[in-house]
C-alpha cells in the first residue's frame, strides 16, 4: 500500500495512519458477543453500554502495524465493505504509486464508493487531508507496535512478495527509510503526528498494541464499549 502522503514506489500496500473525547486502553467485559452478518446500524441512542456494531469504523496506526489485517478482518465478521485510505489517495497504474488523486477526487470517490453506506471499515491514514470522511465514524482504532517488530514484519511480508520476481533495491531502500522515520518526532506522518491528529477526533479512540495475533485484536475490538 502506498500509504498516503507516502514515497511512491512500486510494491503492494502497506498499512498506515492521543486520543479522542474517551480513550480506551483494551476490550471490555463484553467479550464477543457482537454477531456477525446483517444488522440493524449503530445508531446513536443505542451505543451507551453497548459493545461495538456493525459501524463506521477507522482503523489507523503505523506501516506495518497491521491496519489493513485487522480493518479487513473487522469488516468480514460485520460483513461490511472494507475500504483502504490508499485505493483512494492513488491513480491505479503499473507500476502502482506514481500519481496522487487530487484531495477533492478523493473525498468525491469515497463519497461516491462507501461513505454513504450505514457502515463500513476503513483502514489507511487520513492525516490532512480525511477529517470530513473520519468526522462520519463511530469510532477510531489506533494500532501501535515495537519499532523494531514493525520493521521486521514489512520485510518478511516484502521478501514473501518479491520471491522470484525483479526488485528494485533502491526503491525498497526509501520505503524503509520512510517506514522508519514514523518514529521520528520531526518526520511529517510520525507517531506524534499521528497522536496530535487524534486530540481532534471527538469520537472514542481504542488503542492496542498489534503484537496479538489478528483475531485476538478483532475480538478486543469486538469487546469494547466505546460509550460506556
Amino acid at each position: 500500500m502506498g500509504e498516503a502522503g507516502g514515497p511512491a514506489r512500486c510494491w503492494p500496500k502497506r498499512p498506515s495512519g492521543g486520543g479522542g473525547k474517551r480513550v480506551a486502553a483494551g476490550g471490555s467485559a463484553c467479550g464477543n458477543a457482537v454477531p456477525a452478518g446483517p444488522s440493524p446500524g449503530w445508531h446513536s441512542h443505542e451505543r451507551k453500554n453497548r459493545c461495538m456494531q456493525r459501524s463506521k469504523l477507522h482503523v489507523m496506526g503505523a506501516s506495518g502495524a497491521g491496519t489493513t489485517t485487522l480493518a479487513r478482518a473487522l469488516a468480514d465478521h460485520w460483513a461490511v465493505p472494507h475500504a483502504d485510505a490508499d485505493d483512494y489517495f492513488w491513480v491505479p497504474s503499473t507500476p502502482p504509486y506514481l500519481e496522487k488523486r487530487s484531495e477533492d477526487e478523493r473525498l468525491e470517490l469515497m463519497r461516491t464508493v462507501f461513505v454513504p453506506r450505514e457502515a463500513w471499515v476503513l483502514s489507511g491514514s487520513m492525516l490532512g487531508w480525511g477529517e470530513s470522511i473520519v468526522a462520519e465514524c463511530d469510532a477510531v482504532v489506533f494500532l501501535t507496535l515495537d519499532p523494531h517488530e514493525r520493521l521486521r514484519r514489512l520485510e518478511a511480508r516484502e521478501t514473501l512478495r518479491r520471491a522470484g520476481r525483479d526488485f528494485d533495491h533502491v526503491a525498497w531502500a526509501a520505503f524503509l527509510d520512510w517506514a522508519r522515520s514514523y518514529d521520528d518526532p520531526s518526520a511529517g506522518r510520525s507517531r506524534v503526528a499521528h497522536e496530535a491528529w487524534l486530540e481532534g477526533v471527538t469520537q472514542p479512540v481504542l488503542r492496542l498494541d498489534s503484537e496479538q495475533s489478528r483475531e485476538e485484536l478483532r475480538d478486543m475490538v469486538l469487546g469494547w464499549e466505546p460509550y460506556a
